[in-house]
């Protein structure tokens, strides 16, 4: 470890020494298979490392699991609290994580957060889907791909006109 730099630790009592003790090996003090934890349940994270396939994430303070790079539609910083869903338990019973709910789950749900954003904004919202995801993500915490489709669910329910500059109410 260095001065000046951030770690997410694990604190415990250390018996053998008699003294509280902080240790950065997080996968001895953590559950990394899962155990009363279930798909698609919402959960706690606090992001403790990064590797080639994604983020590590702690898990409600008891479990460790992975986002993937491809679920991680966002830079993720150590440290960082954020909510999250159980994403899969795989056969070797480790855990899948995710920012966002399953797209089919969280369609309908986005769909209606844009129309009461559209309804409050007097029916029209210059958020397209030529946004940037980083704005889309401040007004809706979704990735750029499910605002787009819950746009689109909108739109064939003709409940929305998509204009170059601007989305509006019909």
């Amino acid at each position: 470890m260095e001065v000046g730099r951030s770690y997410v630790v694990c604190i415990y009592l250390d018996e053998y020494a008699g003294r509280i003790t902080a240790s950065s090996r997080l996968n001895r003090h953590l559950e990394e298979r899962a155990s009363g934890l279930r798909a698609q349940q919402a959960v706690d994270l606090i992001i403790c490392g990064r590797s080639d396939m994604g983020y590590k994430a702690v898990i409600n303070n008891s479990h460790l699991g992975l986002i993937f790079r491809d679920d991680a539609f966002r830079t993720l910083l150590y440290g960082e609290k954020v909510k999250g869903f159980i994403k899969a338990i795989r056969a070797d019973r480790k855990i899948d994580l995710s920012l966002q709910q399953h797209a089919r789950d969280s369609k309908e749900d986005l769909a209606e957060k844009i129309l009461a954003d559209l309804q409050k904004r007097g029916g029209v919202s210059f958020l397209t889907d030529k946004s940037e995801p980083d704005a889309i993500y401040k007004v809706f915490n979704v990735s750029k791909g499910n605002y787009k489709n819950a746009l689109s669910l909108l739109y064939k329910q003709r409940k929305i006109l998509i204009e170059k500059d601007k989305i509006t109410l019909v």
